[in-house]
């Protein structure tokens, strides 16, 4: 059921929403509809496109084309190099983020430990299947 319409002191209806074709004429005119436009692109897929975009670089004094990141990266690298302290920071917190975990040798026979500890609790819970810890080889796949 439709609101009734705002009314003046008057007790006039006060005209908003009220006038003839303002839903047709809501968008008309040089006015598009709400949101992006169709086929225009978010704003991630603008920077993945433009890191992916190649340029040329002077690697060993020979030209290279390389992604727009391992250009930055290279840059970024450099700088760290020559001193700048921000540059190096933010260098050293990506190599840190990107690289996988150092496991050093003593931590080995722990961490292998602990996975067959998690296994067998998941195991005992009945989130895993015999077949899933121990799967039987499959006689075909060895032809």
């Amino acid at each position: 059921m439709a609101k009734p319409p705002k009314l003046l002191a008057s007790g006039i209806p006060d005209g908003r929403g009220q006038s003839a074709g303002s839903r047709a004429s809501r968008f008309s005119g040089d006015r598009p509809g709400p949101g992006r436009p169709k086929g225009a692109k978010n704003i991630a897929t603008i920077y993945r496109e433009v890191a992916a975009l190649p340029v040329t670089a002077t690697i060993n004094d020979r030209q290279r084309r390389i992604s727009t990141v391992e250009a930055v990266l290279r840059k970024q690298r450099e700088k760290a190099l020559k001193g700048d302290q921000r540059a190096a920071e933010r260098f050293l917190d990506k190599v840190a983020e990107y690289s996988p975990p150092e496991i050093r040798p003593d931590q080995m026979p722990a961490l292998l430990e602990e996975d067959a500890r998690l296994l067998a609790d998941a195991l005992a819970r009945g989130l895993l299947g015999p077949a899933i810890i121990n799967p039987t080889p499959n006689p075909e796949e060895d032809e």
